[in-house]
């Protein structure tokens, strides 16, 4: 039920931080600054590092194996150990209409403390910011989206749907007439989209609001895929990411 995935939003603190200082080296590394339509299925033998960029903190890693993404953390080496990637042939723009997916799972029983999902940021401002994560099944598990600006949780509490599945497809959307990001998830590829939340991005609307102080021309986002976890231990294969599509929404 939606509500009830209700995560501590004091987590992520260095995964915002991270945000804050990595932000601007990518949106002034030669990178293209609009849209363009870009999907990994990650069933290479090796991860894509001319399109994706690594990062992270302590002992996660995410692993391309067996088809998938795989988010490990064989051993805690901080409060929050994370590890993402970043795709660097493509800047979304404040002025465009899109969308990105992404498949996720999680059979981990964490309650809230481990999970994969996107990250998308101000390029401008990475301490402006949105996670959409699956936490898996149990009673804090769900799809759960948080709300970042300038770096502080003071936006309002994550909302989350929580449907008892441990995994779907996540989607996140952006309206440029509206400013309004748009949080869904589906279960199963024919299935309708869930609603769960969200997000305006110029203060004016939406069930979470911000101004991100975006210029109308020339703004852009930033695009991760992640996996995070609060002081667990993630074993290889019960946490992955699958099949990531950026596209325009015509």
């Amino acid at each position: 039920m939606k509500g009830d995935s209700q995560p501590d939003t004091t987590m992520k603190t260095k995964l915002i931080t991270a945000g804050l200082s990595f932000a601007g080296f990518s949106f002034f590394a030669g990178h293209c600054l609009a849209l363009t339509p870009f999907s990994d299925n990650f069933n290479a033998i090796k991860l894509d590092k001319i399109n994706w960029l690594a990062g992270g903190e302590g002992g996660a890693k995410l692993k391309q194996d067996d088809g998938v993404l795989k988010f490990l953390v064989p051993v805690n080496k901080a409060d929050e150990d994370y590890a993402f990637l970043e795709l660097v042939p493509s800047r979304p723009g404040y002025d465009e209409n899109w969308q990105v997916l992404l498949d996720v799972a999680n059979t981990n029983s964490h309650r809230g403390n481990s999970g994969p999902g996107i990250w998308i940021a101000n390029a401008e401002d990475g301490g402006d910011t949105v996670f959409f994560e699956c936490y898996g099944k149990g009673p804090k598990g769900g799809f759960v989206a948080s709300f970042v600006n300038n770096g502080l949780y003071n936006v309002g509490p994550d909302i989350g749907d929580n449907p008892g599945v441990s995994g779907g497809t996540i989607r996140i959307s952006f309206n440029k007439t509206t400013k309004i990001m748009t949080f869904a998830y589906r279960v199963g590829k024919t299935a309708k989209w869930t609603k769960v939340a969200t997000f305006s991005t110029n203060g004016v609307g939406g069930d979470r609001r911000a101004n991100w102080n975006m210029n109308a021309e020339t703004g852009l986002f930033v695009i991760k895929i992640y996996g995070f976890t609060e002081g667990r231990i993630v074993a290889s294969g019960t946490e992955t990411l699958d099949n990531f599509v950026l596209k325009e929404i015509k």
